[in-house]
């Protein structure tokens, strides 16, 4: 499975990296709610009447942060489909399994052109962007790596 293709692949289909018009374009839903803990930033489901839904933590006030989390459940259901409940839990020291990586290298290619990570690792830097995001840096660096076709970050 090359998730750096599919991701292009739905950006293609689409033209646009907004993940909230990728959700509404594939028939699905995003919701807000404050019932979730808070290492739980976002989730996906299907209804039983085949509706899908991403459910966001309404607690997360980076907008930035929020789009990462809805194109993390896109790549869930594009990579891995969902036939039961998938729950997003985030903590910085948890090791993320690795449907949880596919999902994170696919939101980092659906959301971010080549010139978006070039910028990311000019002003931000990765060990920073990995920790605002929560994600694996192993994860980003392999992104890296395919994108912009360097060896080391």
């Amino acid at each position: 499975m090359n998730i750096k293709t599919i991701a292009e692949e739905i950006y293609n289909m689409y033209h646009t990296r907004d993940p909230r018009e990728i959700v509404n374009y594939m028939g699905g839903v995003v919701v807000y709610t404050n019932h979730l803990d808070n290492n739980i930033l976002g989730l996906s489901t299907v209804t039983n009447n085949n509706l899908w839904i991403i459910g966001v933590n309404s607690k997360i006030h980076n907008s930035q942060l929020v789009r990462f989390v809805i194109a993390h459940e896109i790549g869930h259901k594009v990579l891995h489909g969902l036939s039961s409940d998938t729950f997003l839990k985030r903590n910085t020291l948890f090791n993320l399994g690795k449907l949880e990586n596919q999902a994170d290298e696919f939101a980092l290619n659906l959301l971010y052109s080549d010139e978006d990570l070039k910028d990311i690792l000019e002003y931000v830097g990765s060990e920073l962007f990995c920790t605002a995001f929560k994600i694996n840096h192993s994860v980003f660096e392999k992104v890296v790596r395919e994108r912009l076709l360097k060896s080391e970050i």
